[in-house]
């Protein structure tokens, strides 16, 4: 019993520790948002459309890090109630000699949750990484955006 209370602490943690990175992510695209959008008021109007790809690209960011937002907190609901499962077997076994069948109905349910919080993490994965493309796609976008300015800047040194 000790055991699974520890690792339901353990995905607690783990939830908590996503939940920190999601934050930093969706500050990261609220910053390049609002690079885009200084760009695109600085920028020549050639450069208007690498900004637009730039804003385009942090606002999926930032629906993406809801997104996954929303499936943490899933998982920290489920975990929370594969907790009290276990609390109450605790009780159940410690009361009872012959409720062996409330207790299997108790074992049945958290092999249940168990199962839709790791349905529910594979589907956190598959955010994260959509979330890292979309960041790697908007590295390239202001790394093109900074090779145009340099062009253009060279350019207007020429004139």
């Amino acid at each position: 019993m000790d055991e699974i209370s520890s690792e339901i602490d353990s995905l607690k943690e783990m939830s908590e520790k996503i939940n920190n990175i999601v934050s930093i992510v969706q500050s990261i695209a609220d910053q390049t948002n609002l690079l885009a959008l200084n760009a695109g008021i600085e920028a020549a109007r050639g450069f208007n459309v690498v900004a637009t790809e730039v804003r385009k690209l942090a606002e999926q960011t930032k629906i993406s890090v809801s997104d996954v937002s929303g499936l943490i907190a899933q998982i920290k609901e489920r975990v929370g109630t594969v907790s009290n499962y276990a609390k109450q077997i605790e009780v159940l076994v410690e009361s009872s000699n012959g409720g062996l069948s409330e207790a299997s109905e108790f074992f049945s349910n958290i092999v249940r949750e168990t199962e839709q919080a790791r349905e529910q993490n594979t589907n956190v994965e598959k955010e994260l990484s959509g979330v890292s493309f979309v960041i790697d796609e908007m590295n390239e976008a202001i790394r093109q955006l900074a090779v145009t300015a340099d062009h253009l800047n060279d350019e207007t040194s020429t004139l």
